[in-house]
């Protein structure tokens, strides 16, 4: 399962995207509307004096629907009758679960961790933080540039005469601002000084949304009142200050050593929040945990209470369900996407009201106050920005573990500038300890004899997913021999080949294992004779015989009787120093194997592939848009999501097999996934760095298509990759049909 970005207008994480709006809403921000727009846009000096005058007007006619109208349509949404999604979502009741799994905690006197020391406040922040603190306050200049306001009274008149919108008295415009004016005005008021009175001559552009006007001369008679520019530090006074705070602070010095004072604490809490949150981290990542489904499920209904409350604090009609249906998704789905990230979560969880209970921790209303006091909030501010009980008593206990462990744990300090450095190093460690433990689950071992292992094992060393091989002798009759006593002690010249299984499968090193020997020859491989060069499958993976059983009978198929011998490993020796790696060492000396065989197809699939200019009238507009020009098709819009019949999944250009069913799984995320492609060759991996992310891109081999990305959040069983491929780019083949459409040598992949 996974958690993966919400389709509206661009896609976003849920949680962080729940914690983000926490925060505004706890802070009372304000700007974001359901679309994803500010609201914002003039296209010239009378539209934006027309939007000006209607603000006003609106603000003098609807000064109570702010508070009895969000009343009355609370009430309306309380009476409304819920059905479906909404229903549901109005009956979630979280409720922490008695099992919320296996949790050893780790030794906490143990735990050692890195953390910035105190930051030292320098004169130019310090300049800076005044700065922003008189952001919005102004002073007089006489002269405009970028980032200054004039105040402006106009008049416009087309054909001599004055025109609707085209008249304004003290309008403040912002040079350089987000509203702009028509072509020419803003550079025409640039040179003017208070007082003056200018007459600008211009034209409106052909494509002006006032048809009536457009592409015609228009004449701007335009006053410049005033101009003022953004107050800076050079600016300040005793009498300043003195009106900025209210007249608590009466000199300019007195107001920069306060503002040392504040950054100082601000900078030290900043370190003392880094520490008992690396320390809670640490706690997490050395404690033993296995969360249980319930403790998953509450997370989601915890953040799914929240979310819908979120929304309803801006519009009570507008929770949760609606944001659903506007995102083109099920509830169910929700659920589904926050799975991975709910998990992440509830081990956290889990982890702090562990260590919580050992140490005596309570969510009291003393606790509440206490945390809502160290980050500045009031209850009620909170509580109004939608923030559940269940997510405070959490967010407490979370807070209180923190400041617990910082107690406890050992920390090395290091100077604040190189801390970014420390963190880099850190999940540069984590990444490389991530890697080495998913590549150890994912390593399978298999035993190959097939004649005279120089060529065995080279040939498995070029194939991808292959990630060491070693060249010994196997299934004799003692543990131990050398290449001089083999004939005596009957082992067989083998190759063991380590492999991952999210890069490829058992089937395909058993397919092309067959590629390279003759399966009916007794003793006997190439000019080699003798027991030795017998050919084996030996495997010390019970599981493995189901599939090694299965290649054997469609062998058999193809060739009738077969010599190869399939048994347990009995014993395995490490042949000598000098058979290790042979023909990299001697790169002409003997071998019968045909090394080229390695890179070429192991099926052959004969489909022509169409020239790319002619793949706008084979595809479809989404299809095109998707394969030649790698965009993404919109979440849960492909049927092949759902799509869980026995068959394959090919390359819509080239017809290339890509995917089988076998390999396809339920993500949640709204595209079709699955844990590894159907064979090591088929498809091509490229670094993408487009829409600020760095990830990796998935393309068709044969075809050339943008297929999709690749993601490590897969099932760890299965190699733990999920390969997220649009719908668009692949065709399904069910089962019944492939022999028909020339993928008979497929269905074994379907198994």
């Amino acid at each position: 399962m996974r958690f993966t970005d919400m389709k509206i207008k661009t896609r976003k994480k849920i949680f962080p995207a729940l914690l983000a709006a926490a925060v505004c809403l706890a802070l009372g921000l304000s700007g974001c509307s359901k679309d994803g727009t500010n609201g914002s846009g003039a296209g010239a000096a009378s539209e934006a004096a027309a939007e000006a005058e209607a603000s006003e007007q609106a603000a003098g006619t609807g000064e109570a629907s702010g508070t009895e109208g969000a009343s009355e349509a609370a009430d309306g949404a309380k009476q409304k009758e819920l059905t479906g999604d909404a229903a549901v979502i109005a009956g979630i009741v979280p409720k922490k679960p008695e099992n919320m799994g296996h949790i050893v905690l780790a030794e906490l006197s143990g735990i050692e961790i890195t953390a910035p020391s105190a930051k030292e406040i320098t004169e130019e922040e310090i300049l800076n933080n005044i700065n922003r603190t008189l952001y919005g306050r102004t002073v007089d200049t006489d002269t405009l540039a970028e980032g200054y306001t004039a105040n402006l009274d106009y008049v416009g008149r087309v054909d001599g005469k004055e025109f609707e919108g085209g008249t304004a008295k003290d309008f403040s415009y912002e040079i350089g601002g987000s509203k702009k004016l028509i072509d020419g005005f803003e550079d025409g008021i640039m040179k003017m000084k208070p007082g003056e009175t200018v007459t600008l001559s211009l034209r409106f552009p052909e494509d002006y949304k006032q048809k009536e006007l457009a592409g015609k001369p228009v004449e701007f008679e335009v006053t410049l009142n005033s101009a003022q520019r953004p107050m800076k530090f050079a600016d300040l006074t005793d009498e300043i200050v003195n009106e900025i705070s209210e007249g608590q602070i009466e000199t300019v010095d007195s107001f920069i050593a306060q503002m040392n004072d504040e950054m100082k604490k601000a900078a030290d809490k900043e370190v003392y929040t880094i520490l008992c949150d690396k320390a809670v981290q640490k706690a997490v990542e050395l404690s033993e945990t296995e969360v249980s489904d319930e403790a998953v499920e509450w997370m989601i209904d915890m953040y799914s209470e929240y979310y819908d409350r979120a929304l309803r604090t801006t519009d009570p009609e507008y929770g949760l369900a609606s944001y659903l249906e506007i995102s083109g998704m099920t509830y169910e789905q929700f659920r589904r996407e926050l799975m991975l990230e709910a998990e992440t979560e509830a081990v956290k969880a889990a982890v702090c009201n562990a260590i919580a209970e050992e140490a005596g921790i309570e969510y009291t209303e003393e606790a509440l106050r206490q945390y809502l006091e160290e980050f500045g909030y009031t209850e009620e501010k909170v509580r109004e920005a939608g923030m559940t009980e269940a997510i405070l008593e959490q967010s407490v206990i979370r807070y209180l573990t923190g400041k617990y462990l910082a107690d406890k744990v050992k920390v090395s300090y290091v100077p604040y500038e190189e801390y970014d450095k420390v963190l880099e190093e850190e999940a540069k460690a984590a990444e490389e300890a991530r890697k080495k433990l998913q590549a150890s689950e994912n390593s399978r071992t298999i035993y190959l004899a097939g004649g005279c292992f120089w060529g065995t094992e080279e040939f498995f060393k070029r194939l991808n997913g292959v990630t060491d091989t070693e060249a010994g002798y196997a299934n004799g009759k003692s543990s131990d021999t050398s290449y001089e006593e083999i004939k005596t002690t009957d082992h067989a010249e083998t190759v063991r080949i380590d492999y991952d299984i999210s890069k490829i499968s058992l089937e395909e090193l058993l397919l092309r294992y067959f590629k390279i020997i003759d399966p009916t020859s007794v003793n006997k491989q190439g000019n080699d004779i003798g027991r030795q060069y017998r050919t084996g499958i030996y495997y010390t993976d019970e599981k493995d015989r189901e599939v090694i059983d299965r290649i054997m009978e469609y062998e058999k198929e193809q060739y009738g009787t077969i010599a190869v011998e399939v048994e347990p490993l009995k014993n395995f020796a490490e042949a000598e120093e000098e058979h290790q790696d042979y023909l990299q060492k001697n790169p002409d000396g003997y071998c019968h194997t045909n090394l080229r065989l390695a890179r070429k197809p192991l099926f052959e699939i004969g489909k022509e592939i169409p020239d790319r200019d002619k793949l706008r009238d084979i595809l479809s507009t989404e299809e095109y848009s998707v394969i030649v020009n790698g965009e993404t098709e919109a979440a849960f819009s492909s049927p092949l999501d759902q799509e869980f019949r026995k068959g394959i999944y090919v390359d819509k250009v080239s017809g290339e097999p890509l995917f089988s069913s076998a390999d396809k799984y339920d993500a949640g995320c709204g595209w079709p996934s699955f844990s590894k492609p159907i064979l090591s060759d088929v498809i091509e991996e490229k670094e993408d760095l487009s829409n600020g992310m760095v990830r990796t891109e998935v393309r068709g081999k044969a075809g050339d298509s943008h297929l999709g990305h690749v993601f490590d959040d897969g099932p760890k069983e299965t190699g733990g990759l999920r390969y997220c491929i649009n719908g668009a780019s692949l065709e399904f083949i069910p089962y019944e049909e492939m022999e028909a459409k020339g993928y008979k040598e497929y269905m074994i992949f379907c198994e």
